[in-house]
């Protein structure tokens, strides 16, 4: 049976796995497959790109399939491409050994995380320095 979503386990083992993967990495782009998908592109200095897949609700992982993007972006990638291109992922943990996880990134303007829930129906909250929601 495939799973539905990941347990609190399961995030505290991606989370181990992926912070030597994408830690220190530089976020190329951003796109948005669905409502909830959002796969970052990430380069570190010589290796290749790392596609960092988070689902709202359900997912988070790495992935070397490249899915065409589309061709328009939805406004939600738009802001955060505004906000995160060019910016240094230099937090992955999971908040509490709940099915929370916080990404956070070097910025010109400080450090700024998005914080997904990975149960339920999912959510993206991108919050600023002074943790206010962006």
């Amino acid at each position: 049976m495939p799973k539905k979503e990941f347990t609190s386990f399961d995030i505290a083992a991606a989370v181990k796995e992926l912070k030597g993967l994408v830690l220190e990495s530089r976020v190329n782009n951003i796109y948005q497959f669905g409502p909830k998908t959002v796969l970052f592109k990430l380069h570190k200095i010589d290796q290749p790109p790392i596609r960092l897949v988070v689902e709202a609700g359900r997912r988070l992982h790495s992935t070397v399939y490249i899915e065409e993007s589309p061709a328009e972006p939805p406004p939600f990638c738009m802001m955060l491409r505004q906000y995160l291109r060019g910016a240094w992922l230099v937090g992955l943990e999971q908040y509490e050994f709940e099915r929370i996880i916080v990404l956070s990134f070097k910025t010109k303007t400080g450090l700024l995380r998005l914080i997904v829930e990975l149960f339920g129906d999912g959510n993206f909250i991108l919050i600023n320095p002074e943790n206010v929601i962006i």
